[in-house]
């Protein structure tokens, strides 16, 4: 299962992408990414869809130098 999604409207060179494979998810550009899991990615895909995460224009974000890791 591979599967990769733009995250710009235009699809212009240098746009954020989301790349999914068998061995994880990608998200960034250029040499500017993140590496999930394929655990990370569903415990993200659950949060979102339960509410947990929502826009950016929905929340304040509190940034925080804490780690919970």
């Amino acid at each position: 299962m591979e599967h990769f999604v733009l995250l710009c409207g235009a699809g212009q060179c240098g746009c954020p992408a989301v790349e999914i494979t068998q061995n994880g998810v990608t998200i960034g550009e250029g040499d500017k990414v993140v590496k999930l899991t394929s655990e990370q990615w569903n415990l993200l895909v659950d949060k979102i869809r339960s509410g947990e995460l929502t826009s950016l224009e929905e929340v304040s974000v509190e940034q925080s130098d804490e780690c919970c890791c």
